[in-house]
């Protein structure tokens, strides 16, 4: 069929729409749509997500016009998924730097030529991770454990249980995302086919007090899993031989590097980082006269 048919088709069949007219393009340089002044500042991972959580909780509460209305609620479900996303991102970036464990466990993976001629050192790990999914529970828990190098099926139960209830929040993102807020068989199979087959194809609807609970989630989620990290990662380090001198003139840096990485400003590890380490320590001797198993 030619060009010439396909008009004379058109005109005789017009639909009661819009004219489409001529082709829209974006005018906006591709140069002009991010902020090159930006730099981030060495606050630690944890922080920088409870800055950005709550100041999207103070957003949606700061009208009926936002928490009443039910796109705006689906978007700011999407946005505190992107926290807790750049959250597992910038950790564990972070860790690939300092941590030799963590370094050793992703030295086989590879990153893109363009990213290794372009990227500064402390962001060419954000290159391995961008093949990395954490939009989902499963791929959460497969991520850390590869990454950091966790063995064993699980993380702690805790995590195990904070993981599977973020799972039905992982699958309401997927309706609104990529259904147009449908709820499909995929995530219905996912979820527990059985329990969930009456909801296919019907529109997800989210209440304000239920985004209170996600939001209440995603933070619990983050928080534990950053101290679970944080334990796993100082005691696998004690267990190295050598790794450590055990004296704080000595490990200062070092351990301080470990510290900044999971140190919340609002909830700070025992006050000044001499006490972290003393504690540390003394966990390190207890755990050698076998008192700790």
């Amino acid at each position: 069929m030619n060009d010439q048919k396909i008009k004379q088709f058109s005109e005789q069949n017009k639909l009661n729409i819009n004219e489409l007219g001529a082709a829209i393009k974006i005018k906006t340089p591709s140069s002009e749509l991010f902020d090159i002044t930006f730099k981030e500042d060495k606050d630690s991972a944890i922080d920088h997500f409870i800055l950005k959580t709550k100041t999207l909780e103070k957003l949606f509460y700061s009208g009926e016009n936002i928490y009443k209305n039910p796109i705006m609620i689906n978007l700011f479900l999407l946005a505190y998924i992107s926290e807790v996303e750049s959250y597992f991102r910038e950790i564990l970036r972070k860790l690939i730097l300092i941590d030799k464990f963590t370094k050793k466990n992703v030295e086989s993976n590879e990153i893109s030529y363009g990213a290794a001629i372009t990227h500064k050192k402390k962001f060419l790990p954000e290159s391995l991770l961008e093949r990395c999914s954490f939009a989902d529970a499963d791929n959460i828990r497969k991520n850390i454990k590869s990454i950091i190098g966790i063995t064993g099926k699980k993380l702690s139960n805790e995590i195990e249980n904070l993981l599977m209830d973020f799972s039905l929040v992982c699958e309401l993102r997927h309706c609104i995302i990529h259904r147009a807020n449908k709820f499909g068989a995929k995530n219905a199979i996912k979820l527990g086919l059985e329990e969930h087959q009456e909801f296919l194809e019907k529109p997800i609807k989210i209440t304000t007090s239920t985004m209170a609970e996600i939001l209440q989630l995603c933070v619990k989620l983050v928080k534990v899993i950053n101290s679970y990290l944080y334990n796993f990662v100082l005691i696998r380090t004690a267990n190295e031989a050598d790794f450590w001198k055990w004296s704080y003139r000595d490990d200062k840096e070092l351990f301080n590097e470990y510290i900044k990485i999971f140190n919340s400003k609002s909830v700070p590890f025992n006050g000044k980082i001499k006490n972290s380490y003393d504690i540390y320590r003394n966990f390190k001797t207890i755990y050698e006269e076998g008192k700790l198993s």
